[in-house]
């Protein structure tokens, strides 16, 4: 079984946590979300590091366990 879907959502998110937001976003696709557990449901990969980027200074750790 291929671990590329997994191997690409460790890359992405290693991205995401260095800050590294142009690299995030272009490593997604049309029909790629990131699905949230506060309630507000998937959003786009764009929208949730644009989100992000904009609240990093107030960030001291990020943590993600994937799931799906």
């Amino acid at each position: 079984m291929s671990r590329e879907p997994e191997d690409k959502v460790m890359t992405f998110l290693r991205r995401f946590s260095n800050g590294e937001w142009a690299e995030a976003v272009a490593m997604r696709s049309d029909d790629t979300a990131v699905w949230h557990n506060d309630g507000q449901g998937d959003t786009s990969i764009h929208d949730n590091v644009t989100a992000r980027a904009a609240k990093i200074d107030a960030v001291t750790s990020m943590e993600y366990d994937i799931v799906r």
